[in-house]
């Protein structure tokens, strides 16, 4: 069986009516989009929980992949991009009942910032105490690739100075946002002190490394058989075929 990261942006109800919009560099992206349903986000765990998948540290699935640790066979590390409130209202108390915990990544300059749909300083340091996990996802989730190595630079390094300062602790992880990342962007994130980063690629994607560790991300219009097949080892195979994907990328099951 494979030892998986899986990536989600958040876990939430929202209706057609209430449907939020957040802004990135300019761009907009629903909320609900970037939101699994939280019935089918518990289904999800009660399964990984009832199948004896096994919770991991990103320093232990990193560890294991370097051959430096052995895993269980069945090994996920459980990771959310950006820092949506919606993780500590309707993510959090799933996860502590079925006794798992979760990364997440944060915007930090979205943090305690005008737009109430991220996490606060309050929530953040609340969810440390609770045994949760944080990484770094830059200041502003800019597009890194568009940047002068400069501004990466600030982006990198500042977000992760900013998280250690509030929270005490040392952070170890980076999620490169958009997935956009180059060799140059690399070695700026190994020279900020990550032991690693995490990617979620599309379709055939650069070989996994310490600083493009591949994740399966979870969307709102993954069905259980979706995850099912997810989690099994088919879809990462099947991923990186660089002959078969184009095929069957076509084919979107909901």
């Amino acid at each position: 069986m494979p030892k998986l990261i899986l990536a989600y942006h958040g876990v939430g109800d929202y209706k057609n009516e209430d449907a939020r919009w957040i802004e990135y560099d300019q761009q907009r992206y629903s909320l609900k989009e970037l939101s699994v349903l939280p019935n089918l986000f518990e289904k999800q765990l009660a399964y990984l929980c009832q199948h004896g998948w096994r919770l991991v540290s990103l320093k232990d699935y990193l560890a294991g992949q370097q051959g430096k640790l052995t895993l269980p066979a069945k090994s996920v590390a459980i990771t959310f991009d950006d820092g949506f409130q919606n993780f500590f209202s309707f993510a959090r108390p799933l996860l502590k009942k079925y006794g798992y915990t979760a990364t997440v990544f944060l915007v930090t300059d979205k943090i305690n910032s005008n737009d109430r749909d991220f996490l606060s300083w309050e929530e953040i340091l609340r969810l440390k105490e609770e045994g949760f996990s944080f990484g770094a996802h830059t200041r502003s989730h800019a597009v890194l690739t568009s940047l002068p190595l400069e501004q990466v630079k600030q982006e990198i390094e500042e977000s992760k100075k900013i998280i250690e300062e509030k929270l005490g602790e040392t952070v170890e992880f980076f999620s490169y946002p958009y997935g956009g990342f180059d060799s140059d962007i690399q070695t700026t994130v190994r020279e900020a002190g990550f032991l690693g980063a995490v990617i979620t690629p599309s379709g055939p994607g650069p070989k996994e490394g310490p600083f493009s560790l591949k994740r399966i991300g979870v969307n709102r219009n993954n069905s259980m058989l979706v995850f099912k097949i997810k989690i099994s080892g088919a879809f990462s195979w099947l991923r990186e075929r660089r002959l078969l994907w184009p095929i069957l990328n076509k084919v979107k099951p909901h």
